[in-house]
């Protein structure tokens, strides 16, 4: 319920950020910016190549062996992930995961139910929002 979810988020953020009132998480508007308005658009000048229309061959010409930076599009497109792995879909799968989303002040992890989390999300407007990480990930235990 709406209730349950408001309590568990702002016990969360009161644990992972201790510095910042209940009141004031969104004190700046920052999601409200528009910020190609306020910045300027964002341009770059990399090249983009599309996985399907350049050989591996003439890539390793042209980008590896010279060190070239390049955005590589199309790669997920048939990734099964990329279709089903939504808020919905996993919330619905995985309801009870915990998730870290901080650390208290004392380093302990401050954890959140997938299902507030992905509640949490969408509907969020804070101006540092909490997030999830995974500070162990790819750590092979040594």
């Amino acid at each position: 319920d709406s209730d349950d979810l408001e309590e568990r988020v702002n016990r969360a953020k009161t644990l992972a950020r201790s510095e910042i009132k209940a009141h004031q998480w969104d004190r700046y508007n920052f999601s409200k910016l528009n910020l190609d308005k306020e910045l300027g658009p964002f341009g770059d000048d990399l090249m983009r190549v599309h996985c399907d229309q350049m050989p591996l061959e003439q890539f390793v010409q042209d980008f590896e062996i010279p060190c070239r930076p390049c955005i590589i599009q199309g790669l997920l497109k048939s990734w099964p992930a990329s279709s089903s792995w939504s808020f919905a879909h996993l919330a619905e799968r995985f309801p009870d995961a915990r998730l870290k989303c901080g650390e208290d002040d004392d380093g302990y992890k401050v954890k959140l139910r997938l299902e507030y989390f992905v509640e949490y999300a969408r509907r969020q407007q804070d101006d540092s929002p909490l997030y999830v990480f995974d500070a162990d990930f790819g750590d092979d235990g040594k």
